[in-house]
């Protein structure tokens, strides 16, 4: 919020989804789909000495861009 005299400390985070999908694909926690959903996103890490552990979605951005979480959901 502004009291007029300095700048906005407020920010605005959204997702953009199509209406009418193109493709089969169905976002849900670890997988984002792109382009009018054709495209399945999704993202492995490894930490040394461990297995694969898989990445979550962040729900923003527009159906061309994702974004994911590592380690802790504030990782973007």
């Amino acid at each position: 919020m502004s009291n007029g005299t300095g700048e906005s400390a407020s920010s605005l985070t959204f997702l953009v989804e199509t209406s009418k999908p193109a493709g089969t694909c169905i976002t849900d926690g670890s997988t984002r789909c792109l382009q009018n959903s054709r495209y399945g996103v999704t993202v492995d890490w490894w930490v040394a000495g461990s297995k694969a552990v898989g990445a979550n979605v962040v729900h923003v951005g527009t159906k061309d861009s994702t974004v994911f979480t590592f380690f802790d959901p504030n990782n973007w």
